[in-house]
């Protein structure tokens, strides 16, 4: 295994089934947390540390982000996670726009397709980031929460496809920054990592899905705002990609993307 430079920690918020089915979610959100192996025990001390903030029990632990049910806690953890030295990236899918174009497929498809965008940001993140202190290969290791009925091994084929041109979709992967014989997948209780991309993918979720009479909770998101990688003071189309490319004009001037604007 190489001696790879960076750990991405990736998981989702919604899911693939139709938009206009009762209950079901808006959009499909698929984000990673990207962080330096040499600083990997950052997200395990952070829980200690809000545990200790939230003056709960040694033995107490953190659960998911929905069963978290103090709004007050969940900012304590937006706050400490916007002070650890990672990156955040996502891919946000509005089903609706795809579903209008004609673009839905077999369960997988997008999950798979938005991962493949995904993947092109966080090499971006290895890229930019490496030469500041190259410390190890340069490469990422990824981590996906577990997914029942899907594998990982099937997306790193999909992925190698896509590498070798034997696909048709085009790749912006800085593919010197990725071994995708270093893809995994555990499960999120059991992975200090991946907790923190849970927070952080239902944070984009409460951020911009619409909950009773139309609400929407962007403040944790605004909080880790600092943490979403940028060339310069942009963000969108670097570490936020809006999926598909219709959605890009009309969906940031919702009032519930105003956490997309580099005056927040």
């Amino acid at each position: 295994m190489s001696d790879h430079s960076f750990i991405a920690f990736i998981d989702e918020s919604g899911h693939e089934g139709d938009p206009e089915k009762a209950g079901a979610s808006e959009f499909l959100i698929i984000s990673a947390v990207v962080v330096r192996s040499v600083a990997q025990q950052c997200v395990t001390d952070v829980w200690d540390l809000a545990r200790r903030h939230a003056k709960k029990s040694p033995t107490w632990d953190w659960k998911s982000f929905k069963d978290i049910s103090s709004p007050g806690h969940k900012f304590l953890i937006s706050r400490l996670i916007s002070d650890l030295p990672v990156r955040i990236v996502a891919v946000i899918a509005h089903k609706p726009t795809i579903n209008y174009l004609g673009k839905t497929g077999k369960f997988g498809d997008l999950y798979f397709y938005l991962s493949h965008l995904l993947l092109e940001r966080i090499s971006w993140v290895c890229r930019e980031t490496f030469p500041l202190y190259p410390s190890g290969d340069g490469t990422v290791k990824i981590i996906f929460s577990e997914r029942a009925n899907l594998r990982m091994d099937t997306f790193a084929d999909y992925v190698t496809k896509i590498k070798v041109g034997e696909s048709r979709y085009f790749s912006n992967v800085a593919w010197d920054f990725v071994d995708l014989a270093n893809i995994h997948t555990r499960r999120h209780k059991d992975c200090d990592g991946l907790r923190i991309a849970d927070f952080v993918a239902s944070s984009f979720g409460s951020a911009i899905e619409y909950k009773q009479f139309d609400l929407t909770d962007d403040r944790y998101i605004i909080q880790m705002r600092r943490k979403i990688f940028s060339l310069g003071r942009e963000i969108k189309h670097h570490g936020i990609k809006l999926f598909p490319p219709e959605c890009e004009g009309p969906l940031p001037m919702e009032p519930r993307m105003r956490w997309l604007s580099a005056g927040i």
